[in-house]
């Protein structure tokens, strides 16, 4: 049985031993969020990181795409978690 072990520089964007690609979330911002109810804002947040690649224009049909993925009714809801 293998032991978990940070991955190393060289495969931190693919690493089969995670089941493949990964994001890079701060322990801290998940606990954040946690702690203070904003489980929503986080989901939103995590579904934008892997849609874009650092910045992402969130208006029009990308935005209506977000919604339906999300499940949101509107699309302020996305605009009031950004």
């Amino acid at each position: 049985m293998q032991g978990l072990n940070p991955p190393n520089d060289s495969s931190s964007k693919n690493n089969p031993s995670l089941g493949g690609p990964f994001l890079k979330v701060p322990v801290e911002l998940l606990q954040y969020c946690l702690e203070n109810g904003l489980l929503p804002v986080l989901r939103t947040f995590l579904t934008l990181k892997i849609g874009g690649s650092g910045s992402i224009d969130i208006s029009g049909c990308r935005l209506i795409a977000y919604c339906e993925i999300l499940g949101y009714n509107s699309p302020k809801t996305i605009s009031n978690h950004v």
